[in-house]
């Protein structure tokens, strides 16, 4: 129940929250974005170099599905996917023997894997899990993808290696499971897979031979760019799926992570994990082993929805700085701007300004407290370092943000009373809209080319995949 005599102090919590972490906003922006993108196929696209890991589990029931040649023995251990267009799409190839692929790694180390090719049937197999397995490692990025930039170094951590092997990455997936004992791992590519290191308790419940599309549409072998655009549709329509029917339960209690503990790129394709000191990589190895001995979170025990807390500061705050933005790069006319930009910032404003306080300095500072209370006090206590760091960086972002919208409606506030708008500096505005927007750098920020007519987003083609293009998100640098 409210008491009167709470008036304006900070709101009265039923537990202490934890110590905070100190970290700049850059350090917090990457643990937001982690947090943000962990199973989530337009973040780790947009975000490619894996950093960090986290426990998950999947409950018996689980469906998974896997392509094969020409029979039903599962290999330990093996890949699975969570779409059935990711298996058809990564199909063995017609033929006999081991069709190898070498992929330039970067820094000397070089990626081979090995495709099979089926002399006879293809199968795609489709099969329910009949056990819970709940020691599972899900790596955040796109951290399947063979690339010189270090989407993998993840994996090359877990197993010890350095940057100047040549590695198999079926070998390397099984010194991973040697090493942890974990049920397996899960990543993604084109999308989400799972790795699983000695599948033993499941239910196959569908077993079908596969065609190639040149023998179920009538088109030529040789027409080869619209058999390509066959192949890969559905891998391009993948990557907009909602994952929502994946029961897949994330353990953010325990998070393991670089950031914060070294310096490390901005740049979301310039950082690497293997950039990590010999000293914290050692380190994040020994917290995997620790964190797979903690015993099973407890479900009668309430948690903290962080992935939940962060998608809500995500959707409330990114119309205002995409549109503040824009306004700030195309309005010439400072007085339709000012009233556009109020217009926009107004019910939040109002929300959190107290009238009642006559001085405005403490007015804007209680208002901007406010805010950021609003939108990152936890519901429940906080249970964990990985907490206390995922809470610590949601503050140092909303507290940045919430301190821009107010600095630039107290300043259209000043200027408007004064009469004297044109002194308004717009272009410092812009400056410092543009700045932030490239710190936090959100999924939300990105679209796909044809859903946006802004100037800000545009979707290009991604990666290839043995000639087809699969799809990827880009921002288009501001031409103004």
């Amino acid at each position: 129940m409210f008491s009167a005599t709470q008036g304006n102090s900070a709101p009265l919590l039923p537990y202490p929250l934890k110590s905070t972490v100190e970290m700049d906003l850059g350090n917090a922006s990457i643990i937001f974005n982690t947090i943000h993108d962990l199973f989530d196929v337009k973040g780790s696209s947009i975000h490619p170099n894996g950093m960090s890991m986290v426990l998950a589990s999947l409950p018996k029931g689980t469906t998974l599905y896997h392509t094969s040649c020409d029979t039903t023995d599962l290999a330990s251990p093996e890949y699975y996917a969570f779409n059935y267009e990711v298996s058809y799409n990564f199909r063995p190839i017609r033929g006999s023997g081991m069709k190898k692929r070498d992929v330039d790694f970067g820094s000397g180390t070089t990626f081979n894997s090995v495709t099979p090719l089926c002399f006879g049937d293809r199968r795609l197999l489709s099969l329910k899990l009949t056990r819970d397995l709940n020691r599972l490692l899900l790596l955040d990025g796109n951290s399947a993808a063979k690339t010189t930039a270090g989407n993998m170094d993840s994996q090359l951590l877990l197993a010890g290696r350095n940057l100047s092997e040549i590695v198999n990455e079926e070998i390397l997936a099984r010194e991973i499971c040697e090493i942890y004992d974990i049920d397996g791992i899960i990543r993604m590519e084109a999308d989400f897979e799972v790795i699983l290191c000695n599948l033993q308790e499941y239910h196959i419940y569908s077993n079908v031979s596969l065609q190639y599309i040149s023998e179920t549409s009538g088109l030529s072998v040789s027409d080869t760019a619209t058999l390509l655009k066959l192949k890969n549709y559905e891998h391009l329509a993948v990557a907009t799926r909602d994952h929502a029917f994946i029961p897949l339960e994330i353990d953010l209690l325990s998070l393991i992570t670089p950031i914060n503990r070294q310096s490390f790129a901005i740049d979301a394709y310039k950082r690497r994990l293997l950039d990590s000191s010999p000293k914290l990589i050692r380190s994040m190895r020994q917290e995997v082993h620790k964190a797979l001995k903690m015993p099973k979170k407890d479900t009668k025990t309430p948690a903290n929805d962080w992935k939940a807390l962060i998608g809500r500061c995500m959707d409330k705050y990114t119309p205002f700085l995409l549109s503040l933005q824009n306004y700030t790069a195309a309005e010439t006319n400072i007085a339709e701007f000012a009233n556009r930009a109020y217009l926009l910032l107004g019910n939040h404003a109002i929300r959190y300004l107290d009238s009642s306080v006559e001085e405005l300095d403490i007015r804007y500072k209680q208002a901007i407290e406010n805010a950021v209370d609003d939108l990152t006090i936890p519901t429940f206590p906080i249970h964990s370092d990985s907490e206390v760091l995922i809470h610590s960086a949601l503050r140092v972002v909303v507290e940045h943000i919430v301190t821009l919208l107010f600095d630039t409606h107290r300043g259209l506030a000043m200027h408007k009373e004064t009469k004297n708008l044109t002194s308004f500096d717009l272009a410092s505005l812009h400056g410092r809209l543009s700045e932030t927007i490239t710190m936090l750098d959100w999924a939300s920020f990105y679209r796909c080319e044809e859903c946006s007519a802004g100037h800000y987003i545009s979707s290009k083609p991604g990666f290839d995949v043995d000639g087809g293009v699969l799809g990827g998100y880009y921002r288009k640098r501001n031409s103004t």
